[in-house]
C-alpha cells in the first residue's frame, strides 16, 4: 500500500488483470470487484510506475505497455467528434490495474 494522500492509503490490486481490455470492459471488471476498486488517476498511475518493483505484479510485455486511467488516457487521441472518440475507446485495448483508497467503499468506476 502507498500513501500518496493525507486522507487515505492507496491500495493497489495484487496484479494486472490477465487480459487487455477496452475502456468499457475495464470499468465493468473494476466494478465487479466492488468495495471501491476503480481505475487509477493519472497521478496515481505515475506513483504505481515509480514504485512498480516494490509493488510487483506488473505485466512486462516486449512492447511498450499502457494502462487505463480514470481519464481514459485521452491525451493520446486527436479526435474530431465524440462518436469517433467512443469508437476508438471500443477498439483500444490496454492493461488494467485497479486501485482504491483504503476504507472507501464507494465505487468510482463508470
Amino acid at each position: 500500500m502507498l500513501q500518496p494522500k493525507k486522507n487515505g492509503v492507496l491500495e493497489v490490486f495484487p496484479s494486472d488483470f490477465p487480459k487487455l481490455m477496452n475502456l468499457r470492459e475495464a470499468n465493468v471488471a473494476c466494478a465487479k470487484l466492488g468495495d471501491g476498486w476503480r481505475l487509477p488517476s493519472s497521478g496515481e498511475l505515475n506513483v504505481l510506475n515509480q514504485y512498480q518493483d516494490l509493488i510487483g505484479g506488473f505485466t512486462k510485455p516486449p512492447l511498450p505497455y499502457f494502462y487505463w486511467t480514470d481519464k481514459y488516457n485521452a491525451e493520446h487521441y486527436i479526435l474530431t467528434d465524440d462518436l469517433e472518440f467512443n469508437e476508438r475507446l471500443e477498439k483500444t485495448f490496454l492493461l488494467v490495474r485497479p486501485v482504491r483508497i483504503k476504507g472507501q467503499t464507494r465505487n468510482y468506476c463508470r
